[in-house]
């Protein structure tokens, strides 16, 4: 038996496929009937985004977390994006590509601090060790590591788990006052006589040395080494 081919007629097409820009695709996902532009935003963007989470959690908790809690954070990242009758993606005004991913990695930042919060309200002590590196040793918090707004977004987080921490462990002599001491004494570098002179005369140098003093001994009983000041400094 004579097997037939069919040959199409029709020459290929010259002209090169014109892909929507990431900007556009990204607004049109924010319409009506937008399945299309919702499949291919994922297709493009996820693995973006993948990387983006991981990169954070690794930022965050200074260890490798699973392909799994990755993969739920990057979903948990389209349901915000869609929540609220879509209004972020509609609150995108961004003209570039580089600007979308920007936005993104500040709802990928905001997703990963937002489930964090959650998971250490539901731990005590032991939680927030997890959220001090290695729950030996506190970081360093004065600082940022970058400039971009991820950055900035973990490092209020981590500033504000910290103060939790020294607010606990203060126990029945936490007021903001002695938080304030806290704050500017570990997070900001001052020295007792600096801080002293702050509190316009409500506490002096030894009351100062004596807040942190207690701070520090509590902590150390909780497994949480804070990194010494400088002997000009005070204790």
């Amino acid at each position: 038996m004579q097997r037939t081919t069919i040959q199409s007629t029709t020459q290929p097409s010259t002209q090169p496929t014109t892909q929507i820009a990431s900007t556009d695709l990204f607004r049109s996902c924010s319409g009506a009937n937008c399945e299309r532009a919702w499949s291919e935003f994922v297709e493009r963007f996820h693995p973006r985004l993948v990387s983006t989470v991981r990169r954070t959690l690794l930022r965050f908790d200074g260890v490798r977390t699973s392909q799994e809690r990755v993969e739920d954070l990057v979903q948990e990242i389209y349901c915000r994006l869609l929540g609220g009758g879509r209004r972020r993606l509609r609150r995108f005004r961004g003209s570039s590509e580089a600007q979308l991913m920007t936005y993104l990695q500040r709802v990928a930042a905001s997703v990963v601090v937002d489930a964090r919060r959650r998971a250490l309200a539901d731990k005590r002590w032991g939680g927030y060790r997890v959220a001090l590196e290695d729950g030996k040793k506190a970081p360093s918090l004065a600082g940022v590591d970058g400039n971009g707004p991820e950055e900035r977004l973990l490092a209020r987080e981590r500033r504000r788990t910290f103060l939790v921490l020294c607010r606990h462990a203060l126990g029945r002599r936490a007021s903001p006052a002695t938080v304030q001491i806290a704050r500017l004494a570990l997070l900001e570098g001052w020295t007792s006589r600096e801080i002293a002179a702050g509190l316009g005369g409500e506490m002096g140098i030894a009351g100062v040395d004596s807040v942190i003093y207690r701070l520090r001994r509590n902590l150390a009983y909780r497994g949480i080494t804070l990194p010494r000041r400088d002997h000009s400094a005070g204790c």
